[in-house]
């Protein structure tokens, strides 16, 4: 399908999300009432607008334009300024104090508005807070259109460009410039491989520290949702320069770099034999040892004779025989104060924990379970 560019006044507003910007909304065009939808944050009823975007015809609702941007049209006219701050889209300009400005400043309005706020206190009704406080929303608006328009030139969408401009504001665009890689970071839904298209777009060389150092977060951290707290070294820089297509040399410096930063944790002597951690799963595992270790000096102050002949009972009563390192299991597990069973599917893990939990109950303990199999 064509891109399409339509001009209108947005007649109604059918549906907002306010968290990122998605709209549905009827738009009058000199010759139609049609039905657009999008992600076209801070929009109201009355707004002249110009979007581009493709017809397509929804399922339900049937034909509709799917918005790929929206630029607002700003009134020239006395009616079109007065129209435009009597739709609500400035907090704290309702249609009296949008019909008073406009007569008090006229065409000048909005520059007024937007330049210089403090002159808004001429106008009956508004005093020096309010006055800076519409300023102030009216200047977020316009830095927030700055900002999705410079986003979208790079690619990415407006409800992850709502996202961004929450959390830098103003500064969002030098944010960005300087290092695109901060919104692996600091942006939800946003990973290295989208923060690195933006940075190509943005002419960011390939072989850049920062770049490299986002990638090396990125491996480890991907390598976590497979159960690994760390890489060893060597396979930290094999898959970096898969992934990078940059030499090893910078490799090397950017993990030197994001150690010294603490971004990462290198254990180890021998750098080709050291492991690499991110540094919160570094510590988090660092204190899971040490709680461990702790609860591993807490033994049991019942009589453990008998565990054998319990094993043995147990075996007979469900007709099962445990293999050597299952009773080896279930013999710690009783003496110790703290025991870890790994293994995996049908090796006989909860099979275990039944037969301890029958022996701790003959011994008159209680048993309590977290998060059961």
């Amino acid at each position: 399908m064509f891109i399409v560019e339509i001009q209108g006044v947005v007649d109604q507003i059918v549906y907002k999300n306010d968290d990122n910007g998605y709209v549905v909304l009827k738009l009058k065009t000199k010759d139609d009432l049609i039905a657009a939808v999008g992600y076209v944050p801070f929009i109201t009823e009355g707004q002249r607008v110009k979007i581009e975007g493709k017809w397509v015809i929804h399922p339900t609702f049937g034909q509709q334009v799917k918005i790929k941007s929206c630029e607002e049209i700003l009134p020239s006219n006395i009616e079109g300024i007065e129209r435009y701050l009597s739709s609500g889209l400035i907090p704290g300009i309702g249609p009296v104090t949008a019909k008073n400005i406009v007569k008090k400043f006229g065409e000048d309005s909005l520059d007024i508005i937007e330049m210089n706020p403090g002159k808004l206190k001429e106008v009956d009704g508004i005093g020096e807070k309010k006055a800076f406080a519409i300023g102030e929303a009216f200047k977020e608006q316009r830095e927030l259109k700055n900002v999705m328009v410079f986003l979208q030139t790079y690619g990415v969408s407006t409800a992850y460009g709502i996202k961004i401009f929450k959390k830098y504001g103003q500064n969002t665009i030098n944010t960005v410039r300087e290092n695109p890689y901060k919104l692996c970071e600091d942006i939800s839904g946003i990973g290295f491989k989208t923060a690195d298209r933006i940075a190509r777009n943005l002419g960011m060389p390939l072989n850049s520290i920062e770049r490299a150092k986002a990638g090396i977060k990125y491996i480890l951290y991907s390598f976590t949702a497979n159960g690994h707290t760390y890489l060893p070294m060597k396979n930290l820089l094999l898959e970096s320069k898969r992934l990078l297509n940059i030499p090893e040399e910078i490799i090397k410096e950017a993990v030197s770099i994001s150690a010294a930063s603490k971004d990462i944790v290198i254990e180890g002597e021998e750098y080709s034999s050291t492991n690499v951690y991110l540094s919160s799963f570094y510590y988090a595992e660092l204190g899971v040892a040490r709680r461990l270790i702790e609860i591993s000096l807490s033994g049991t102050e019942k009589n453990l004779y008998g565990i054998d002949e319990e094993i043995n009972s147990y075996e007979k009563e469900n007709n099962i025989e445990f293999a050597d390192e299952q009773r080896q299991a279930i013999t710690a597990g009783v003496k110790e104060g703290l025991c870890i069973i790994t293994g995996g599917p049908g090796t006989g893990k909860t099979t275990i924990i039944k037969c301890m939990i029958r022996i701790f109950e003959k011994m008159g303990l209680t048993v309590v379970l977290g998060a059961p199999t």
